[in-house]
């Protein structure tokens, strides 16, 4: 009987670690401005995240603060920190402007390097943002989407309608995610002197209530759809978040030639 009962609770702890560390995989279309759609797979699990677009994806590891961008058409990947991506293609582009240049008759390098510095001059001081004012209303209005119930909420920048989002409690996918460090990651990104309404306290909180399985952002060039068609919650192996086997490793700027 003892042995019967250190079974049973072995599997009954065995199940909630897994059920713990099951991570989700969520399929999406982008309906961009101009009508053009793209469909993605993305994947969540343990502070990582990966988008997939069928040519290439990116890895997210928030925990190591590393980044892999994979080119699955010839098989290579680049892997490193944000800032390192920025640095190398600094310098990749560098680069290849030089080359460029070496190309050029003398005349049309000066008549080039000219036009050059003249745009260095004329770039205008980045300004700093004040912080928009945002505010988010829950409507009763409810939609099924995926297969869940969602619930509409309008969100609103220094009082301008900029996103619809229909909000799922039933797919808590960023319980993966520890979104201090995502949001850490986001403003880095976006640098210091730009601040996003969906880069703010107020946004992180709503996405915290569950996980939009649609999202319509207002812009006067056009609006943007964003909806989920697909929801599953399944263990993800470790592979799902490294190269897979075979590809090579490049530069920054092997990475981007290549996918030309």
């Amino acid at each position: 009987m003892i042995k019967y009962r250190i079974f049973l609770l072995a599997i009954i702890i065995f199940s909630q670690i897994t059920v713990l560390n099951a991570g989700w995989v969520i399929e999406q279309s982008t309906t961009d401005e101009d009508g053009s759609v793209m469909t993605e797979t993305l994947y969540f699990q343990d502070n990582k995240l990966k988008d997939f677009t069928g040519e290439q994806s990116t890895i997210m590891d928030l925990e190591s603060d590393q980044m892999i961008m994979e080119n699955h058409a010839t098989k290579t990947y680049w892997q490193g920190s944000y800032s390192d991506m920025m640095s190398e293609s600094e310098d990749a582009a560098k680069m290849q402007m030089e080359q460029m240049m070496e190309n050029m008759a003398p005349e049309e390098r000066k008549a080039y390097q000219q036009y050059m510095d003249q745009m260095e001059d004329e770039t205008p001081e980045p300004e700093t943002q004040q912080k928009p004012t945002i505010k988010i209303v829950k409507k009763s209005s409810e939609a099924t989407i995926a297969g869940y119930k969602t619930t509409l909420y309008e969100i609103y920048s220094d009082g301008e309608h900029v996103e619809d989002a229909w909000i799922s409690e039933q797919v808590p996918v960023l319980n993966e995610i520890d979104m201090k460090r995502f949001g850490d990651f986001f403003e880095e990104v976006m640098g210091d002197d730009e601040l996003s309404y969906d880069n703010t306290p107020e946004y992180r909180e709503l996405l915290m209530k569950g996980f939009p399985l649609k999202t319509v952002e207002y812009s006067p060039m056009g609006n943007m759809v964003i909806e989920v068609t697909s929801v599953e919650k399944k263990t993800l192996p470790k592979s799902t978040f490294m190269p897979p086997n075979g590809y090579k490793k490049v530069s920054i700027g092997n990475l981007w030639q290549s996918g030309q």
